[in-house]
């Protein structure tokens, strides 16, 4: 699995942001995402720096979709973005703030219905209590002599375990399946094993 993202926790990214017809005219900024409260971004400037700022900054106007780069090197698109802003009349450039009604993190889509394949790693904690992920082994070995437990090895494959396969439709699948979070170092391991939602969806 990729990287894990946590969208019941806060959320900040800095990088560098676009519209999608005009990709050379990047304008640094911050974007905040709140769960169940606000996705915001924050600009040092405007999208078009060929004319008067103050021009710029009062005939703003909301924008489809917002590209952005993170200094994570993470795609950002950011969907139906309503500006508001600050200006200071002693300062050479404006704040532009807009609020964005979807996140989508690692992909640029030029419009919100864009035909994509997308895939998304759910885990629900009682998941694997109420379906077991069975991608441990535990294999014990019995001494001969004295009837005693000799040797205990625990084994796991790197791939995940298929548990169950629905097709919802043509394009949207959902799957259960059962993998293991191994961590730790040599002295203390830590493994772990778990039954998460794998959703793979092509949308048109």
């Amino acid at each position: 699995m990729g990287k894990t993202i946590n969208f019941n926790e806060k959320l900040e990214c800095k990088g560098y942001w676009w519209l999608p017809n005009n990709p050379n005219e990047t304008i640094a900024g911050v974007l905040t995402y709140i769960p169940n409260e606000k996705i915001l971004l924050e600009l040092i400037g405007t999208f078009d720096s060929k004319k008067d700022f103050i021009d710029t900054f009062f005939s703003s106007k909301s924008e489809d979709i917002i590209h952005g780069l993170t200094s994570n090197s993470e795609e950002i698109t950011l969907v139906n973005c309503h500006p508001s802003g600050s200006l200071n009349f002693g300062c050479p450039f404006p704040i532009m703030k807009y609020s964005c009604q979807f996140l989508i993190i690692g992909k640029h889509l030029d419009e919100f219905k864009q035909k994509c394949f997308y895939k998304a790693y759910i885990t629900i904690p009682e998941l694997s209590y109420w379906c077991s992920p069975c991608a441990l082994t535990t294999t014990i070995s019995i001494d001969k002599d004295d009837n005693d437990i000799s040797t205990t090895t625990i084994s796991f494959k790197s791939k995940s375990v298929l548990i169950n396969s629905v097709s919802i439709d043509d394009n949207t699948t959902i799957k259960i399946e059962g993998g293991v979070n191994y961590v730790g170092d040599y002295f203390s391991p830590n493994i772990r094993q778990h039954t998460y939602i794998n959703l793979l969806a092509e949308l048109i």
